[in-house]
């Protein structure tokens, strides 16, 4: 009998261990008041890779107004919302791994503490309010993990993601028409602290984004129709080298695509008849691109692709060799190995270039 009691007293202390989580220890935690709930919704949006990571949301019910919490994916920083459910007022913190943070107030006026970027975060929707605010404070602060999310705002908006433009229109009015070279100047005075700090993965992925950059301009100059195709090999589904030079003799098609790609994913039909078409002069090279194996194989099977299909790699990165930037990037390559065409989206210029070509 003593050793069933001693299981319930376990389990109890297991379940209320759960209920009220200790404050004290929780990475995130608060005092909240005139929430409207006190069922939260919280949603945690990772920063690396910038604009496609997967927000994920939980739901925490507080205790006479405090809550504590713990993110799941908890060695990255976060962008995170406290959102009382059924409103639309929130509450706007950064979770920085080894910074816990402490929250206060009603969502029209709250505090963040015991973060020391998040004494900073809150300045973020002031300096937004201008362009120039934004580059005068990332100028001045070197040093700063917030100069960082600063710029890293600053290269998505600039990289075309509309959220920004609908969360900040002011500042987005401000901006200068190509400002591009003047971030990629600033992000090179951010220093050591910034580089090796908790905000590292960022910088790197940034960094690397700018190496990649620098690579796919000077491929450029020479992917151009009317110049040789460079060579490459990769890997098709059976593990077998496909190397570009051992197609000669034949047209090439090489369709840089995605299994993420919705109108790479439409054109496959269209693809198939032309390729049932012309098969006896033309040969198909299927590149997928930011793919894993796993969806890579999923894809090809699902759309029952007939053609040679490979995965890209990082070493070699085909993609960046052909200085692609968008998808699907259709590239027609004659018999000698010379690039006679490229084409970018699923149009019909590139179908009726090859009938073009082949009639």
């Amino acid at each position: 009998m003593k050793r069933y009691a001693l299981i319930l007293v376990l389990s109890l202390a297991v379940w209320c261990s759960a209920c009220h989580p200790a404050r004290e220890t929780a990475p995130i935690s608060g005092t909240l008041t005139d929430a409207g709930n006190d069922t939260l919704i919280v949603t945690c949006y990772p920063l690396v890779p910038p604009g496609e990571g997967v927000a994920h949301s939980d739901t925490l019910v507080m205790h006479d107004g405090t809550f504590a919490y713990t993110p799941a994916a908890d060695t990255l920083p976060q962008e995170v919302t406290l959102t009382p459910k059924g409103t639309e007022r929130y509450y706007a913190l950064m979770f920085v791994p080894g910074q816990p943070v402490r929250v206060s107030g009603s969502p029209d006026d709250y505090r963040l503490e015991g973060s020391t970027f998040n004494t900073l975060y809150q300045q973020r929707d002031t300096l937004f309010r201008t362009y120039s605010q934004c580059r005068q404070y990332i100028e001045a602060h070197p040093d700063s993990d917030l100069s960082l999310y600063l710029l890293s705002q600053l290269l998505e908006q600039a990289a075309g993601h509309a959220y920004l433009r609908r969360a900040f229109p002011t500042y987005a009015a401000t901006l200068p028409p190509d400002h591009s070279a003047e971030l990629a100047a600033l992000f090179k005075t951010l220093g050591r602290p910034v580089q090796d700090g908790a905000f590292a993965p960022l910088y790197r992925y940034w960094d690397e984004a700018f190496r990649r950059s620098r690579i796919l301009q000077e491929n450029r100059k020479s992917i151009a129709e009317g110049r040789p195709a460079p060579d490459f090999t990769l890997t098709d589904l059976q593990g077998r080298p496909v190397t570009l030079s051992t197609l000669r003799g034949k047209h090439v098609v090489l369709d840089f695509w995605g299994s993420w790609c919705g109108p790479c994913l439409d054109g496959m039909p269209r693809m198939k008849e032309y390729y049932a078409r012309y098969h006896d002069r033309l040969e198909i090279v299927g590149i997928a691109c930011r793919d894993t194996e796993e969806r890579w194989r999923q894809a090809v099977a699902q759309n029952r692709l007939p053609w040679t299909n490979v995965l890209n790699t990082d070493d070699p990165d085909v993609g960046l060799l052909y200085a692609v930037q968008s998808y699907p990037t259709k590239i027609v390559i004659d018999p000698a190995g010379k690039i006679l065409k490229i084409t970018t989206g699923e149009r019909p210029a590139f179908y009726e270039y090859l009938d073009t070509l082949f009639n």
